[in-house]
């Protein structure tokens, strides 16, 4: 019993990877409640799962905050963007449903499939651009493009991607206690995902530099 509840036992280790993940995610949480910040809390938590969790350095909390400001001007740009971008597709994609019954056409049902289609690709990007925003120094449209062409490139990873968010948002619908541990949960398994890709398009500088733990990489 005394070796299974040490510090360094299995266990205890286990134990506090779960509570860190799930910190993180209620931090996650709080700071996306002013809606526009959310990629600013995206862009924090992945940096701060892959900085501390995955290579045990730092204190979540500290690097969180660290994180979220020096990338609040940026990620906030890029999110007013995404939710003009996201609520039109959505707007569109009723009004051309609400159309399907008052029309013989194809043509409503065509613009369907092409703004919900349009409406994935966003939710796709989405996905990679803020964990990129935590890893590289880039302008916002070189982002844009960086993330629009890993969507095509990683193929395999993309619809994994988007599916485990797809669960994870009916969950906490279905159970709204999820999202307590969900985000976290979610944000976890993401940049396990996102990190191999990431690590394909740094320098070997800036990789023997992030292998070693330096906190300037960025």
């Amino acid at each position: 019993m005394q070796n299974i509840f040490s510090y360094d036992s299995k266990v205890m280790r286990t134990l506090g990877m779960v509570s860190d993940v799930l910190l993180i995610g209620l931090l996650w949480l709080v700071c996306c409640l002013p809606v526009v910040t959310i990629g600013a809390s995206s862009t924090a938590a992945y940096y701060t799962i892959t900085k501390v969790v995955h290579k045990k350095m730092g204190y979540i909390t500290k690097e969180f905050i660290k994180s979220f400001k020096l990338n609040l001007k940026d990620a906030t740009i890029l999110t007013v963007v995404f939710v003009i971008l996201g609520s039109l597709l959505a707007f569109n994609i009723y009004t051309m449903y609400t159309a399907l019954e008052d029309s013989e056409s194809a043509f409503p049902i065509m613009m369907l499939f092409l703004y919900a289609a349009l409406f994935v690709m966003l939710l796709c990007v989405m996905m990679y651009i803020f964990p990129a925003l935590s890893r590289f120094t880039m302008g916002k449209m070189k982002l844009v493009r960086f993330s629009v062409s890993t969507v095509f490139r990683h193929f395999i990873s993309t619809p994994i991607l988007l599916a485990m968010l797809i669960v994870t948002v009916v969950i906490i619908i279905i159970f709204p206690i999820g999202v307590i541990f969900m985000p976290g949960v979610y944000l976890y398994i993401e940049s396990i995902v996102i990190e191999k890709i990431l690590r394909k398009y740094m320098s070997g500088e800036m990789l023997d530099k992030w292998d070693e733990l330096d906190s300037t990489v960025h």
